[in-house]
């Protein structure tokens, strides 16, 4: 068995309760950072689940008022249409330019 010095005992109880102190100290870092995530990343969770739900009850409501509306449009596009087209024009504008409908 080794005989130690007073002063190597001294240096090795420091150096223990100081790597005690050490460990403890990153311990509650690492708790309290851990802490922090689970915090933010249930909110962050929270957050865009109710946006999400939101945007689908929104979006669902803006259709339900904007449906009959566009329905309405449609019709009347359909059946107005014909006035909207000056067939002249039309045949003297391809005439002009055949190559219009060179993509189709």
């Amino acid at each position: 068995m080794t005989h130690l010095t007073q002063e190597e005992k001294i240096d090795y109880i420091y150096n223990h309760i100081k790597t005690k102190k050490r460990n403890t100290i990153i311990k509650i870092i690492f708790k309290i950072v851990l802490i922090i995530s689970i915090i933010f990343s249930t909110y962050y969770v929270i957050k865009n689940l109710w946006e999400e739900q939101i945007k689908k009850t929104i979006s669902e409501q803006i259709w339900d008022i904007t449906w009959p509306i566009i329905k309405d449009l449609v019709k009347d596009l359909d059946t107005s249409s014909i006035n909207w087209i000056n067939k002249e024009t039309f045949q003297n504008i391809l005439k002009e330019n055949p190559e219009l409908l060179d993509n189709y």
